[in-house]
């Protein structure tokens, strides 16, 4: 049995306007990731992983399919989740920044020998960021690597 959970991060129907302004191709940008997102989804349900969607109570792009996953919910602020769980694992919008919140919420669960990080290469990153500014903090907490074959733990570390 897999007991892994692999958590979406804010696949949102539609970005900020603010960003939009910034980045006009970012809601297309978002749509194509998150289609390929939907791809592994479906063939991480038929090895049996557990799929969280975590929008932050913000409706769900159509392009990825939620039937029979698990949508989680914020009360005054702060994730609700359980922990039935051995791994919990972050992926989709965006790494360094609302993935890198989810990671740090669940922390606690680390506590309880609960492993929790962020799926490097099933994470988009945001137009603003670069791998120098957020490399460090990830440099400290786990992340892995999607395969079809398997999830593998990896380390990074910024070569000069």
């Amino acid at each position: 049995m897999n007991n892994t959970a692999i958590i979406v991060s804010d696949a949102w129907e539609t970005a900020l306007p603010n960003d939009i302004a910034d980045y006009p191709n970012l809601e297309k940008e978002i749509r194509v990731y998150s289609e390929y997102l939907n791809y592994v989804l479906h063939h991480e349900r038929n090895k049996g992983t557990t799929i969280i969607h975590d929008p932050t109570n913000r409706p769900i792009i159509d392009a990825i399919d939620t039937d029979g996953d698990l949508i989680l919910e914020w009360r005054a602020n702060e994730m609700v989740i359980s922990n039935d769980f051995d791994r919990y694992l972050v992926c989709g919008f965006h790494y360094g920044r609302c993935i890198y919140e989810k990671t740090k919420s669940l922390s606690v669960l680390e506590k309880v020998g609960k492993e929790v990080g962020a799926i490097i290469n099933l994470s988009h990153w945001f137009f603003r960021d670069s791998v120098q500014d957020r490399a460090e903090f990830w440099m400290q907490h786990k992340n892995y690597i999607w395969t079809p074959k398997e999830i593998t733990p990896v380390n990074i570390t910024l070569v000069n």
